[in-house]
């Protein structure tokens, strides 16, 4: 952990937020290695070790990605034949949905179980991963309504997408007989992304784009939960619309709206008038 977060160049910033990626990974490698019975016993130790271990976390994000920045990215994305990025970005920022909701994982096949499904061989040909909890195309339907269980809190979300008119431009784009298997497909690999992959070919095209790169594309959910609260949405409405169990943590994707302190100023305001009318 200490390595991890060293700074980049000497007397710059910690990188707590490389190291705590780092270590993410290696628990997922530990879980991965108990489900395929790699080493069972070590792996389960390490990871008990890990598990009860604190570590300093990386400060919480203010950054978000807003519509000015979705409307740079898409025609971008749509000129590099990255239709994929365009809808997947369009979806998460609509919608509000988290990326790995959008895009789906690969998850360990357990050992002794048939490789079915979406499938691929793990590293160095050990193993099986099998791509779940991403949207697929029969997810949408004949009436464009998605509804969908969370990989994080399991809360049930239904979004209609003839509400959301930048997702609708582009599935117009896409012919029907495309329409089949995982919604955001990765054109270079013929398959679902891999996580790093997308945020690498996601983070290509934003450049090009001109959004910043302190903005990342997890940032959408952020930006999606800001717009909303300042449309007037209230809170426990938002938190319901994105799958929050509780309204703190939607608070905490809050970042900058200003929407309720327009509110809160136009009522001071208007009271200092009839104040004055007396």
């Amino acid at each position: 952990m200490i390595a991890a977060k060293q700074p980049k160049k000497p007397g710059g910033p910690e990188r707590i937020d490389r190291a705590c990626k780092i270590m993410k990974m290696i628990r997922e490698m530990l879980r991965y290695g108990i489900a395929a019975e790699l080493a069972h016993e070590h792996c389960t130790r390490l990871l008990t070790i890990l598990t009860a271990t604190e570590f300093k976390g990386p400060r919480r994000r203010r950054s978000k990605l807003e519509l000015a920045h979705v409307e740079a990215f898409l025609p971008k994305a749509l000129a590099a034949g990255r239709m994929s990025l365009a809808l997947g970005t369009a979806l998460q920022f609509e919608s509000g949905m988290r990326q790995k909701d959008v895009i789906g994982e690969w998850l360990p096949v357990p050992a002794g179980e048939e490789p079915t499904g979406i499938v691929l061989r793990g590293r160095r040909g050990k193993g099986w991963r099998r791509w779940a909890n991403g949207l697929t195309w029969a997810d949408l339907g004949r009436d464009l309504v998605i509804s969908k269980e969370t990989t994080k809190t399991g809360s049930l979300v239904s979004h209609d997408l003839k509400e959301f008119p930048l997702v609708m431009s582009l599935l117009a784009q896409i012919p029907a007989e495309r329409r089949i298997g995982g919604l955001i497909i990765d054109e270079t690999a013929g398959r679902p992304y891999a996580e790093f992959a997308y945020a690498r070919d996601w983070r290509v095209i934003a450049r090009e784009a001109g959004i910043p790169d302190s903005v990342w594309n997890t940032d959408a959910r952020a930006g999606a939960i800001t717009e909303a609260e300042d449309a007037g949405a209230d809170l426990d409405t938002i938190r319901g619309s994105v799958g929050h169990a509780q309204a703190t943590t939607t608070a905490r994707y809050s970042r900058g709206a200003i929407g309720k302190s327009r509110k809160v100023a136009q009522a001071r305001v208007a009271l200092r008038g009839e104040q004055n009318s007396h």
